[in-house]
């Protein structure tokens, strides 16, 4: 199958599950012997522009005509059966949808809830938010400055959303929609897109065989993802604050604009057994998980998927996750992880520090999330289910013609 790949990679400091999915997903096609193209745009560009090159990007978010005109180019000298579309923004726009001119099948993985919502998140002030959706305007958005907390940059970003809703864009430009899980799913139809068109299949996840065996890993609980504050990240550490001293040793990856007050409230409440790794490289990643005898997931927003979460099952190691949004289709309570309240550092303590004492509980659920993993999310598994999804977008696209 001939495929071309559109994808916006995200600045190369914020960590991005988004990312990783893409470059996984594209080395499977290939090794399954697929012909690839990509067009591919890196948010990094940006900082190198001058006044007037970012003021284009702005005004082209909702229309760019340079990527219109170069995926038009691209599909008449490739001609590809597909045109699987990851991420436009900001750089490429959804433009590139109406240049594909039904001469092959769109699809479109759907990553975040940005189509609806100008942070992509369906999060304001660290809660969730419906507003634009329930009201149907993105009015809300640009009151509350929705997109970096500003009401300027948050303008175009609406404009966007708006302008695409108005054309119809979603509707009848894309023959699939990829949801990442049934949740998201049920929240999209919510949104306004078309339930027959919309498909579930998780992010591709690479895995390993090296299984730690349970006796030889260390007695560490890990978190990985954005220091931000929609990742739960204040009301972990408040749960390692009510557990003490004899808290096992919390090892945090990532970076992100809480760091430094995360580090301060450590410091302020004399926590020692929390260590701040900082970015690390997807192999020391996987080690680290890998060695780990619990991840935590204490997300307070809608997250899409969880990539660590799979990455956790790879490794034999079980994850522990708030109860909202998709988390709680990833992770099944006392068989490859448990649940605890969002937002509540007393429930997260409580549900851990029960986990980590009762004997042989862990280990349970280890073997369980490795089970988990070979039986959902190998890529063999994910590749039958794109496979699958592909044919019926050509399917769909004919139907047009």
């Amino acid at each position: 199958m001939r495929i071309l790949l559109v994808h916006n990679f995200y600045r190369t400091e914020l960590p991005s599950g988004e990312n990783e999915a893409f470059k996984t997903e594209k080395k499977m096609l290939k090794e399954k012997g697929n012909t690839i193209e990509e067009y591919i745009k890196y948010s990094d560009e940006i900082k190198n522009k001058n006044f007037y090159g970012k003021l284009k990007v702005v005004t082209s978010i909702a229309w760019d005509h340079f990527s219109y005109k170069s995926i038009s180019r691209l599909v008449d000298s490739f001609r590809p059966d597909i045109v699987h579309i990851h991420n436009t923004f900001p750089l490429i726009s959804p433009s590139i949808f109406y240049a594909i001119r039904k001469k092959a099948a769109v699809v479109l993985t759907l990553h975040n809830y940005r189509l609806f919502c100008s942070n992509g998140m369906l999060l304001r002030s660290g809660k969730i938010c419906k507003k634009c959706i329930d009201e149907k305007s993105v009015l809300p958005a640009i009151r509350y400055g929705c997109y970096r907390k500003s009401r300027i940059a948050t303008i175009p970003v609406a404009l966007k959303i708006a302008i695409h809703k108005k054309l119809d864009t979603w509707k009848n430009k894309i023959d699939v929609f990829i949801s990442l899980t049934e949740f998201q799913k049920k929240i999209m139809i919510e949104c306004g897109l078309p339930q027959n068109k919309i498909y579930t299949k998780p992010n591709a996840a690479s895995g390993s065989n090296n299984v730690i065996p349970w006796k030889e890993r260390d007695n560490t609980i890990i978190f990985v993802g954005r220091l931000s504050e929609e990742k739960g990240l204040v009301t972990l550490l408040k749960s390692w604050i009510l557990w003490g001293d004899e808290a096992p040793v919390l090892n945090i990856v990532g970076s992100g604009e809480l760091e430094e007050s995360l580090k301060k409230m450590t410091q302020k409440n004399s926590i020692n057994n929390v260590n701040f790794l900082g970015k690390l490289t997807n192999k020391d990643v996987e080690e680290k998980i890998g060695k780990a005898k619990l991840t935590i997931v204490p997300s307070e927003c809608y997250e899409s998927f969880g990539k660590v979460i799979v990455d956790s099952f790879s490794k034999g190691t079980p994850v522990a996750v708030s109860d909202i949004g998709s988390l709680p289709d990833l992770v099944t309570n006392n068989h490859n992880g448990f649940i605890f309240k969002t937002g509540n550092e007393h429930s997260l303590f409580a549900e851990v520090k029960e986990a980590w004492i009762k004997k042989d509980y862990l280990e349970k659920l280890s073997k369980e999330s490795k089970n988990t993993f070979d039986q959902f999310y190998t890529l063999d598994s994910n590749y039958k289910k794109m496979m699958s999804i592909y044919k019926k977008a050509i399917e769909n696209n004919k139907a047009k013609k």
